[in-house]
């Protein structure tokens, strides 16, 4: 019965058969020869867990660099609640479960505040509500660190990823890639200007619908010796792209259906000059 207890504990710390029938043996040694202690016994176990847990990961650590209007947020939301260790400024999946029961129901009841948590109360320089676990100060983002993270996902300066990209793991960075034109007429739409095609200055009527893609992107990151490496994909892709990550991320233990968010109201594409 103590065996088959043991066999139970070595399974669920391993998950591994082969591992388990290796350690069995082990075990057995231990008890028969007093060879080594409870304690050293237990730091092999965790050790040994601890191996084959990395050893079903992918050494790569993987950012998305949101960019405005490409639906980034969406993205990372649904990340959230298919894979453990995402992190963004979007959300991330340690609590994700819960923020989106909560905007659930504020979609069921029409009442917004029904989705405020602790951030809606804190850190909010415009009010209450502005942000919460589905939209988080990048300060706060900052702090809390990026250690345990798999995939990450920022609206951040570019220069963020440098520093990221500074420890002991390759980075693999993921852009989002748009027709140009139709990006920047959704990014017109987005801060609510009509985009003005007889304006004596168009790179001034341009430079007005950009939203800090400039700030956020920069080829240095592509140029530079900085443990980087760059992948675009379709930004209308987005569930091909989770599909993808299957094979380099651990899928949570609790899943959820995502509740998209829309951040733009409809376009008009007839009201647009520049088709």
């Amino acid at each position: 019965e103590n065996m088959d207890n043991v066999t139970r504990q070595l399974k669920l710390q391993l998950g591994s058969t082969a591992n388990v029938k290796i350690l069995m043996l082990l075990t057995i040694f231990f008890f028969v020869g007093g060879q080594f202690s409870w304690s050293q016994q237990r730091a092999l176990l965790e050790e040994s867990s601890q191996h084959n847990h990395l050893s079903q990961k992918s050494p790569i650590l993987y950012g998305h660099v949101h960019i405005a209007k490409t639906s980034g947020s969406n993205l990372n939301g649904a990340m959230t609640l298919r894979y453990s260790h995402v992190c963004g400024n979007k959300g991330y999946s340690y609590d994700a479960y819960q923020l989106n029961l909560r905007r659930q129901k504020a979609k069921d009841t029409g009442h917004f505040s029904d989705q405020y948590d602790i951030y809606s109360q804190i850190g909010n320089p415009r009010g209450v509500g502005t942000f919460n676990r589905g939209r988080i100060p990048i300060p706060f983002v900052r702090e809390i660190g990026f250690e345990e993270c798999d995939w990450i996902s920022l609206e951040g300066r570019w220069e963020e990823w440098v520093k990221i990209a500074s420890g002991p793991f390759p980075m693999e960075l993921h852009v989002p890639c748009r027709d140009p034109v139709d990006h920047l007429m959704s990014q017109c739409n987005h801060i609510e200007k009509q985009f003005n095609c007889q304006a004596e200055d168009l790179r001034q009527e341009i430079d007005g619908c950009i939203v800090e893609v400039p700030v956020r992107f920069n080829k240095e990151l592509e140029e530079g010796e900085n443990n980087l490496s760059l992948k675009c994909f379709d930004f209308r892709q987005n569930k091909p792209y989770l599909d993808i990550m299957e094979d380099k991320l651990e899928t949570r233990r609790i899943q959820g259906d995502y509740l998209p968010r829309n951040s733009n109201k409809s376009r008009d594409r007839e009201n647009e000059c520049i088709w």
